[in-house]
Order: C-alpha cells, then structure tokens, then sequence
C-alpha cells in the first residue's frame, strides 16, 4: 500500500496507533523485536504506544523504541520526578509545503493493564504515569504548541478505543473535551471506522477512523490539494503483494 501510494505522490507517511510488539508467537518469543525489525524493513515514519507496549517492561520498552528507526510519540507518557515526557509529545512532518503534526497518546488504562511495578523504583515509589488527572488539558497544550510551531494539520495519533468507558478517556471522549484536532487515528479497541465526523468542543468537525487488529484492513488518511481529509480502510485480500 506504502509503495503504491508512492507512485502517485511523494507525500506519504506510514504510521502506527500501538499493540505494534504483540504478533502472536513472533512478537511473544521475541519480546518484540522481531516486530521492530519487520517495521524498520516496511519504513514506519512515527508511531504511538499502546498499552501493550508495556508487556515486557520498560527496559524491553525503551530498546525496543531506540531500534525503532520511526519516531516514538507520547504527550501522555510522562516521568513523575522531571515532570516531563519520556518520548517527543509530537512529531511534525514537512511535506513540500504543507505541515502536519502527529500526537501519540496512550490510554490512561495501561497503567492497570500491567503490572503496578512496571511504574514504580526499587522502593515501591511510582515514577511513571499517563497523566490521567490533567489528560485533556495537557493534550490540548500539545496541540496548541504544534499549531504555535507552525503545524497546518494536527492528527493525533491514539490508542483510546472507542468503548464508553466512565474511568478512561476514549477517542470520542477527547475530540470532545478538545479543540485544533483535525482527525484522529485510533486503536485499542480494535474498531473498523472508515470515516466518521465528531463534532469537538467548539463544535467543528473531527474527521475519526480506526482500522481494527492483525492488518485484516490497512487505513488510509488522505488530504487532497483543496485540504480536505478523508480515510478509507484497504482490505488484505484485496492486496496483491
């Protein structure tokens, strides 16, 4: 899919919304890397964390990130004793004329989803969290710095799910609370989204879609060159390798 859109346009950037290390046997046994090193060889441009990232501990986390040759974004992510991002809040990328900035953000349920001492030092201390108690304004501060550095799109790149959740933020959830979004990539919950409207906080249009697990469809987010954006969800079997 990378190559073919290639052939039409040198614009093109290949992302991930997480779970990206877990792939049944290869990534189980290779706590990862065999994931990694297939990614590296495909040319991922920026991905995001998602909660299963976290299955191996933060050491295999953070060498699995640094072979990575993409760039790991995270606005949520954050070291408790500095106070800041452990991974860039945001990457923008420069297509000719025309800058967009991609936001990673995990869900806040990963920090229950492994185990309690992943986040926490020798004495029991945690040092780690996903900014859950300030999680809607500390995105909207990343979106805002994007824009502020001369970002023309802003696409976020989330592993929130789409599941009403009372406890954790989901994508619905976060367009909502927010505003400067001009779509979202979503995963977690492993939904099939073509292409779907939300309206956010100041009422405007936030274009959503998710591709759902196992590469059963690729998703494909489009700006054409009157600036609209659109996604549509490319089946495998209708990919001739």
């Amino acid at each position: 899919v990378k190559k073919e859109m290639q052939q039409k346009t040198p614009y093109v950037s290949t992302v991930s919304c997480g779970d990206f290390v877990q792939g049944n046997l290869v990534g189980s046994v290779s706590q990862g890397e065999h994931i990694v090193n297939i990614m590296n060889q495909v040319g991922y441009d920026v991905v995001t964390l998602g909660n299963h990232e976290f299955d191996f501990g933060l050491k295999q986390l953070f060498s699995l990130t640094k072979q990575l040759e993409a760039t790991t974004v995270c606005c949520n992510f954050r070291n408790l004793h500095s106070m800041k991002t452990v991974y860039p809040p945001y990457k923008i990328i420069s297509y000719d004329q025309t800058d967009i900035a991609f936001i990673g953000i995990t869900t806040t349920a990963t920090s229950t989803n492994t185990s309690p001492l992943t986040y926490q030092d020798e004495a029991g201390n945690i040092i780690y969290d996903f900014s859950k108690q300030d999680f809607y304004s500390n995105i909207q501060r990343r979106i805002d710095a994007a824009r502020a550095e001369g970002a023309d799109y802003v696409v976020a790149l989330t592993h929130l799910g789409e599941y009403p959740d009372e406890e954790h933020p989901t994508s619905f959830s976060l367009i909502a609370q927010t505003t400067g979004l001009d779509a979202i990539l979503d995963g977690h919950s492993h939904s099939l989204i073509p292409d779907t409207l939300i309206p956010n906080a100041q009422g405007n249009p936030v274009l959503l879609s998710s591709s759902g697990s196992e590469f059963g469809y690729i998703g494909v987010l489009t700006i054409d060159t009157e600036g609209e954006l659109s996604t549509r969800l490319v089946s495998a079997e209708d990919i001739t390798p």
